[in-house]
């Protein structure tokens, strides 16, 4: 009652409708904690209320994340654009009322809640029973929104990615069927076999070569002709990228980040070099794949780019642990190069996989980048939320951009 009151006294607003938070959780340190969130007044002579529930009933939502201050702020301010569609008061109810119509249209029905699994700045995700199995319903928004492209324009109908049941560019949305398999990131020592690794590894080669070679308008483009040239403008904007980072990059290091441009340039020039065409690229494996019976799925597309296919396997190792008495991720380059025997010999192969390693995280670093700039535009109608969601995302970037840089200087330090 006392949030209420303080929530109505500085703002003005009559509050109908609270929900009780809490941000940074607990344990972190924080000098403010942000607790308390309005969502709407339905009656200028309401009462405040006692009960504090999520706006969007159809949704169990336990602990949104993160969405609290965005919300409060749209609550209060009459914000009719804000940088998240899905943060606004009524988005989930819209988005379940649209699943409950494209389910209909399938013949099928809700038999269960509507769960959260994710819930950020670029994507929300749910789950939902049906009585022809589970679906998930995602959200995505700039830059994410690559994904709907993907699927719609890229990879071949039933080409080792999860079934699309609906989707809407526009607001979007995309429902897909649930995925059964195994993912490798998440199995026991031992649970996975040879054959595993082979048919996921020579699977996620055949999707990508059944996608062949692209050049999307749609997709984040960063070929190795175009990595120089992105990463000088990154070492450029870095200021600004890294403007109030929580680990910012010492005068030293961007010193020496700037004197590897040209080390970049001959480094993807060497790989390009062999003449293998760039491809859709997922970049994000570890976590968002699967093994079925009927090969690799590869699910969450947000954050996948065009450039040089065999950049993915460095995403192999994950699969460590879950084989036992293989070097796994040895074996997994190998049997993903055997797929590419036609752009020539295994010693060739291995090569240019040996010529991209100081450039392994670049696609992550350029990405990181791209982000941050998304995040800054959004981020900018909130100036007096310092813990809303997109400023606790942009930090997280930022982070990572710092990490991927680092890691640029040893890879090619290493090389050298």
């Amino acid at each position: 009652m006392r949030a209420t009151l303080a929530v109505e006294h500085d703002t003005g607003v009559p509050v109908t409708m609270l929900y009780a938070t809490e941000w940074p959780p607990a344990g972190e340190e924080a000098h403010r904690v942000l607790r308390v969130v309005a969502f709407e007044c339905s009656d200028a002579d309401a009462l405040p209320t006692s009960g504090y529930h999520w706006a969007d009933d159809p949704v169990m939502w336990e602990r949104p994340f993160m969405a609290d201050a965005v919300s409060a702020h749209v609550a209060v301010s009459g914000v009719t654009d804000p940088p998240v569609p899905w943060w606004a008061p009524g988005w989930t109810t819209g988005a379940v009322a649209w699943l409950a119509d494209r389910l209909g249209e399938l013949g099928r029905r809700r038999v269960g809640p509507v769960e959260p699994v994710k819930n950020d700045w670029q994507s929300t995700v749910m789950r939902a029973r049906t009585d022809g199995g589970d679906v998930y319903l995602k959200g995505s928004a700039p830059p994410a929104t690559q994904e709907l492209a993907i699927l719609r324009e890229l990879i071949p109908p039933g080409m080792n990615v999860p079934v699309v049941l609906a989707r809407d560019a526009e607001r979007g949305l995309l429902l897909t069927e649930d995925v059964q398999g195994a993912n490798p990131a998440e199995c026991e020592p031992g649970a996975l076999t040879r054959d595993d690794v082979r048919d996921y590894a020579r699977g996620y080669a055949a999707l990508q070569q059944a996608v062949g070679p692209v050049a999307s308008d749609a997709v984040f483009d960063c070929r190795l002709a175009r990595m120089p040239w992105m990463y000088a403008d990154v070492i450029r904007d870095l200021p600004s990228l890294l403007e109030d980072a929580d680990d910012p990059l010492s005068e030293e290091e961007i010193a020496r980040l700037r004197e590897l441009e040209p080390v970049v340039s001959a480094v993807c020039g060497e790989a390009d070099a062999a003449g293998i065409p760039s491809h859709l690229v997922h970049g994000d494996l570890d976590g968002n794949s699967v093994i079925t019976a009927d090969g690799p799925v590869a699910f969450d597309w947000a954050t996948a780019y065009i450039s040089h296919p065999f950049l993915d396997v460095f995403e192999f190792p994950y699969f460590h642990g879950a084989v036992a008495g293989l070097p796994v991720p040895d074996a997994a380059v190998e049997h993903y190069l055997a797929a590419w025997s036609a752009h020539g010999s295994a010693s060739d192969l291995r090569r240019i996989v040996a010529a991209l390693h100081p450039v392994r995280r670049m696609p992550w670093l350029l990405w990181s980048a791209n982000a941050i700039r998304h995040l800054r535009a959004a981020t900018s109608g909130f100036p007096r939320f310092p813990y809303s969601p997109v400023t606790s995302s942009l930090r997280d970037w930022q982070a990572w951009l710092v990490k991927c840089l680092r890691s640029l200087c040893v890879d090619m330090a290493q090389a050298n």
